[in-house]
């Protein structure tokens, strides 16, 4: 497949590209945020989307909730759908809470690697739109998704038949989905509903917590393997997620046989961890008309009292090679109805009698932390006993403080500390690191305990408002952060300057300095580098103190109404970027042009010439390049300086009005297109091609609407396309022909430039 490197700007809408995508072509995104907010459905084949790790989709605040849109919809019901297509790093995110969704099939292949909705999901009981719905309609054909991520943080007290599943497998499904690595954590109807389907739904691997319901709700053709369960609805509903009063049930595995499709279902080399709980009817529950199921190799911490651990009901569930753990007395194994639950002998607990075994921290049987999944918040250790914390952070705000938030990370674990008021929330990010925010008022104190050390500190007010206290001792370095500058940078406006803006840039940290007037201003970029802004008049001086190197510098008015002094000396190397020309381009009217306007672009700096009359601009664009424009008239001449090559040429007048000229030498080429045909003579199949000039490429009389033309970031062209064997391609274009390549050796097609054939 051929890919396309997508032009997009920040914040430009992408749903129109990618509903464009045709059938062989890749889409590559840039770095940077866009916004997808329409509906994108594809039926087509052999297509793909690829993004960078910190590209990011913007979608609608509340999209999904109450309206059946999605973002991207490959199932066209039947047996129609998209197939054989890959898509990569994927990730949306909104101002407010919203339920995206997707609807994913394919017949035989298709490879979802890198979800993420990083936005959280609505609450209440209206209609949501499901995470993913995803099909795979041949008995031969697989599904794939690795790492699809999203904390929904929805109520998960509401379960309607409307609220949002975090993955669900239609009854369409015949072949096998294949999830590998999903974190998925506060889905109200269900974290993976799987279980209704009469293909394989195969579970490897990830993190699901919180989920009501069930984190997977299993049946004849569900297999889980490797994955963790948390549930802790205390710690949930201290965080961004919700727990209502409604119905809930905040199970692990659910055996459900309640459809036409096979039962029973397999769970191996699991880990479920039991924290806290409102409602629960087992951490494995089979007690909905699911006939067995197999339990294998997995452990269970308990540390809330749960009358049985596992629930058959009225089935059977058949348990081999289990531990159970954990700190809480009034737990027992398991209970039944008129069903039971059957032990192999090498299960982790003596006496394997299922009706009313403790499970206490006293018989402690090896729960295996390292068996977990990374991500899990792992707040017990292998004992079952609390960790042990190294640090006491606390944070005392000033009496006269209405509300300050701030937020507090760590390299090692935090919790909680005795001082908390209840209203903080910590979370364990992605990189292994921890994070507490909260707020306090005045004179008010929260504190934490923490392992490692506090890596970033912010606060909405400043030092004066509150003092943190790390083991008793205060702790300036998180928040005073005032470093000796090596440097001073000073600017001094000429005497009949009546007011010049600047900004100025640097590697290290800036400052204001002794000649700051008070009008500057000084903030930290995203990238780490600090950037001052001020204005000067007539005889002025500002000056700034700084670490590190001036990396950029702008100015209103050019160097002759300034100078900029580092450490005294002129720093010239900032203002004076003139360079030496290479060309030289004339424009020469002829004697009976009224006026003519024109343009012209050079791959490199261009300056206005000798003959130039005042008129003409010059801008340099996006990509790099520079562009002229001007005007001339009977017998009249421009002229440019440039470096580089001229890349695009435009005239109000056809070339009878007029000649240019590049260092003495008539330029018909720039403004006379050159034809360049392909012809696949000899070719073995389809000859597909990739053709880069350094000008404007056009299609030619033979093209078709199958080939694409795009202009590549450096300011060259580039036309991609296939030729049937014994066909010809054809494209119009300004400059010369800097590259072709094909998919077939040089003899399999001609290659001519204005009739005559070349060997490029």
């Amino acid at each position: 497949m051929t890919e396309v490197q997508v032009d997009v700007s920040e914040g430009e809408e992408v749903s129109g590209i990618v509903q464009n995508v045709n059938s062989g072509e890749v889409l590559v995104f840039p770095s940077g945020t866009f916004t997808w907010s329409d509906e994108v459905v594809l039926h087509l084949e052999d297509w793909g989307i690829r993004c960078e790790p910190d590209t990011v989709f913007q979608v609608p605040d509340g999209f999904g909730e109450g309206s059946k849109e999605l973002l991207l919809k490959t199932d066209g019901g039947g047996s129609t759908s998209s197939d054989n297509y890959y898509l990569e790093n994927l990730t949306f995110d909104s101002v407010g809470r919203s339920s995206p969704g997707m609807a994913l099939a394919c017949l035989e292949v298709a490879h979802i690697n890198g979800l993420e909705y990083r936005m959280n999901g609505p609450f209440g009981n209206n209609f949501q739109t499901n995470g993913l719905a995803v099909t795979c309609k041949s008995d031969t054909g697989t599904l794939r998704i690795d790492d699809y991520k999203q904390f929904n943080n929805g109520d998960i007290g509401q379960y309607e038949g409307s609220t949002r599943i975090g993955v669900y497998a239609r009854n369409s499904n015949v072949g096998t989905i294949h999830l590998v690595n999903p974190v998925l954590s506060g889905f109200p109807n269900n974290g993976c509903y799987v279980s209704r389907t009469p293909g394989s739904v195969i579970i490897e691997g990830g993190l699901l917590m919180n989920n009501n319901v069930s984190a997977v709700r299993v049946s004849g053709g569900v297999e889980v393997y490797d994955t963790t369960v948390v549930i802790d609805t205390d710690a949930y509903r201290d965080g961004a997620g919700q727990l209502t009063d409604g119905a809930h049930n905040t199970r692990g595995f659910w055996g459900d046989g309640n459809h036409d499709y096979s039962k029973g279902g397999l769970i191996s080399g699991c880990d479920v961890i039991l924290q806290s709980y409102e409602r629960s009817t087992g951490l494995v529950s089979n007690g909905f008309q699911n006939d067995k199921l197999d339990v294998r190799d997995t452990q269970y911490l308990v540390n809330a009292s749960l009358d049985g651990v596992l629930q058959a009901g009225d089935n059977v569930i058949d348990v081999d090679n289990s531990t159970f753990d954990g700190g809480s007395t009034g737990s027992t194994l398991g209970t039944t109805d008129t069903g039971s639950i059957t032990g192999s002998s090498d299960n982790a607990h003596p006496d394997f009698d299922f009706g009313a075994v403790p499970i206490a921290s006293t018989d402690n049987y090896g729960f295996d932390w390292s068996l977990t999944h990374p991500e899990t918040p792992n707040r017990t250790t292998e004992s079952g006993t609390t960790v042990e914390f190294d640090h006491l952070l606390e944070i005392v705000a000033e009496s006269d403080v209405d509300s300050m938030g701030y937020a507090v990370t760590t390299s090692g674990e935090l919790q909680k500390g005795a001082e908390a008021n209840g209203g903080e929330s910590v979370v364990q990010n992605d990189d292994g690191s921890w994070t507490g925010t909260g707020s306090v008022a005045g004179s008010g104190i929260d504190s934490f305990e923490f392992n490692g050390s506090v890596t970033d500190w912010t606060a909405e007010l400043d030092s004066s408002s509150y003092t943190v206290y790390i083991d008793g001792t205060e702790a300036t370095e998180l928040y005073d952060t005032t470093t000796d500058p090596d440097h001073l940078l000073e600017i001094v406006a000429e005497s009949d300057v009546d007011s010049m803006g600047y900004a100025v840039t640097t590697s290290g940290e800036l400052q204001k300095g002794a000649e700051a007037d008070g009008g500057e201003s000084v903030v930290q970029n995203d990238d780490g580098s600090w950037t001052g802004t001020g204005s000067v008049a007539g005889s002025g001086i500002d000056s700034f103190e700084f670490n590190g190197s001036v990396t950029d510098w702008t100015a209103e008015l050019d160097s002759s109404s300034y100078t900029v002094y580092i450490d005294g000396t002129e720093a010239t190397e900032l203002y004076d970027t003139t360079t030496d020309p290479d060309h030289l381009l004339e424009i020469v009217a002829e004697s009976d042009v009224d006026s003519m306007g024109y343009a012209v672009t050079t791959s490199g700096e261009l300056q206005k010439g000798a003959e130039a009359d005042g008129g003409e601009t010059i801008v340099q664009n996006d990509d790099g390049t520079y562009t002229a424009t001007g005007s001339v008239a009977g017998s009249g001449i421009d002229s440019f300086e440039f470096n580089g090559s001229v890349t695009d040429w435009t005239a109000e007048l056809d070339s009878s009005s007029y000649t240019v000229y590049i260092d003495g030498t008539e330029a018909s080429e720039i403004h006379e297109t050159r034809l360049l045909e392909i012809v696949a003579d000899n070719s073995k199949g389809a000859l597909e091609f990739s053709i880069t000039t350094d000008g404007k490429l056009f299609k030619g009389p033979e093209a078709d609407d199958k080939e694409k033309i795009i202009q590549n970031a450096d300011g060259t062209w580039t036309a991609t396309g296939k030729v049937r064997p014994n066909g010809v391609d054809s494209f119009e274009f300004y400059g010369s022909v800097l590259d072709v390549a094909t998919n077939q050796n040089k003899d399999a097609y001609t290659l001519t430039i204005d009739g005559t054939e070349t060997s490029l």
